[in-house]
Order: structure tokens, then C-alpha cells, then sequence
């Protein structure tokens, strides 16, 4: 399975879900990153505790401990996908709040570890749901709505208070300089 969604979160969106998924998934740890300094995959107690712009869901009931390669540089290359599920933190920049991702992609040698991640998968995605809500694209001069339906972009509670605010508070995407989104009515 590959899935993928565009989110806007708050650090207080971000330990907001952290702590969702902890409570449907209680053996859920997050990874501060993919490179390592040992062996051993540094972890936080929430996403908004990483150092990191991204962050990896591990559930260790799943795989028991994370695969990483040795770097000839010094220091260790953890997974990003296959049994861990990525998360690309949002980012404020001034008035905007740039958007982060929730990502997965499930499909491993293992069969049994494929099943067991689409489930954990299933679980992140209810959940991300649930702490989240709809935006609309928006005309950044104006305000205007251009595009009603938008359902590749996301934003949590706290993302919608604070772009709710101000009428200067404005998400945008990432990576897309010119498309800009506010919080559906």
C-alpha cells in the first residue's frame, strides 16, 4: 500500500497526534530521523520532540527492531518507508504554515509484516482524520475560494485555530509556491 496525505500541523497538533496514535497503538515510538549516530534509532516522546523535519511511526510489536545500513562517513541510515511511516513536519515561515506530509508505503518481502503494517497504516490515517479537517484553496491577494474540494490537504485543530486568527494566517504547500489553502467553513 501507498498512501500519502499533505498535512498542516501545529507543534501542538503534532503532540496532539502523537498522542492519538500512542493510545490506539500504546508500543508506537516515533524516530527522530533517519540518520543515526549508532545503531540504535534515536526516539522522542512525541513528533513535535524531534530535532528532525521528519519523523518515522514505529510500531516494534510489528518489527521488533528497525533495519539501518553503516554510512563510510560514520553513522547509520534507518528506513523510510516498508515499516515505518513518515511524517514531514509542517513548518511556519512568517504568516504562512507550510505544509508537511503523512506518508506510507507498505509493500515488503514479509508478507505477515505487510499486513500487520497496512493495519498499523489504517490505524495512523483514522486517526490523522480524527485530529484533523478539511481546507479549501484560496486566491492569497484576495481570499477568494478557487477550489472547494480539496482532499490531498489536511489541517489540524490547532493549524485551523491559528490560520483562523488572522486574516494574514495563510497555509501554503510546501513545495507549490503559488497555491495557497485556508480552513473549509
Amino acid at each position: 500500500m501507498i498512501r500519502q496525505v499533505q498535512l498542516f500541523l501545529t507543534n501542538e497538533d503534532e503532540a496532539a497526534f502523537s498522542d492519538a496514535v500512542r493510545a490506539v497503538r500504546p508500543r508506537m515510538v516515533v524516530v527522530d530521523g533517519s540518520r543515526w549516530v549508532t545503531p540504535d534509532p534515536p526516539v522522542a516522546s512525541s513528533i513535535t520532540a524531534c530535532t528532525s523535519s521528519i519523523a518515522f511511526l514505529w510500531d516494534p510489536g510489528i518489527v521488533e527492531r528497525l533495519p539501518h545500513l553503516a554510512l563510510q562517513c560514520g553513522g547509520f541510515e534507518g528506513p523510510e518507508a516498508g515499516v515505518v511511516i513518515e511524517v514531514a513536519r509542517s513548518r511556519r515561515q512568517g504568516d504562512l504554515l507550510l505544509s508537511g506530509r503523512l506518508a506510507v508505503s507498505t509493500g515488503v518481502a514479509d508478507k505477515l509484516v505487510t499486513v500487520a503494517m497496512n493495519a498499523f497504516a489504517a490505524d495512523v490515517w483514522s486517526v490523522m482524520k480524527k485530529i484533523t479537517g478539511p481546507v479549501v484553496a484560496v486566491d492569497p491577494e484576495s481570499g477568494a475560494i478557487v477550489r472547494e474540494t480539496v482532499t490531498e490537504y489536511r489541517a489540524g485543530h490547532y493549524a485551523v485555530a491559528w490560520a483562523n486568527a488572522s486574516a494574514d494566517h495563510i497555509f501554503r504547500d510546501r513545495s507549490v509556491l503559488k497555491v495557497f489553502f485556508k480552513p473549509a467553513a
